[in-house]
C-alpha cells in the first residue's frame, strides 16, 4: 500500500470556516480581511504593529560585478552616450 495522491487526500480534508478558524486563533474581526466562506487575509500590523524580517547576507548572482554597468552610462555636452559597451 502506498502514500495517498494530493488529491486523495484534499478530498478526505473536512475544510472549516474561516470564522471558525480565527475564532481558534484568537484573531479579531479588525485584523481579518474575509475572501469567501473559506479564507481570508489577516492585517499583517496584527500584534506589535510592525513587521522586522530577519535576513543573513544577500547575494546575488555569481559573476556579477559590484557596481550595475548602469551606472558608467552618461551624456556629454554634444549628447553623445558614453559609457556603453
Amino acid at each position: 500500500m502506498g502514500l495517498p495522491s494530493d488529491i486523495e487526500i484534499a478530498n478526505r480534508a473536512a475544510l472549516r470556516s474561516i470564522r471558525e478558524v480565527v475564532e481558534r486563533l484568537g484573531i479579531t474581526d479588525d485584523e481579518l480581511i474575509p475572501y469567501g466562506r473559506y479564507k481570508a487575509k489577516v492585517h499583517i500590523a496584527a500584534g506589535a504593529g510592525f513587521l522586522v524580517p530577519i535576513t543573513g547576507e544577500i547575494m546575488t548572482m555569481p559573476g556579477l560585478p559590484k557596481h550595475p554597468a548602469a551606472e558608467q552610462i552618461d551624456v556629454d555636452d554634444q549628447g553623445r552616450i558614453l559609457g556603453l559597451f
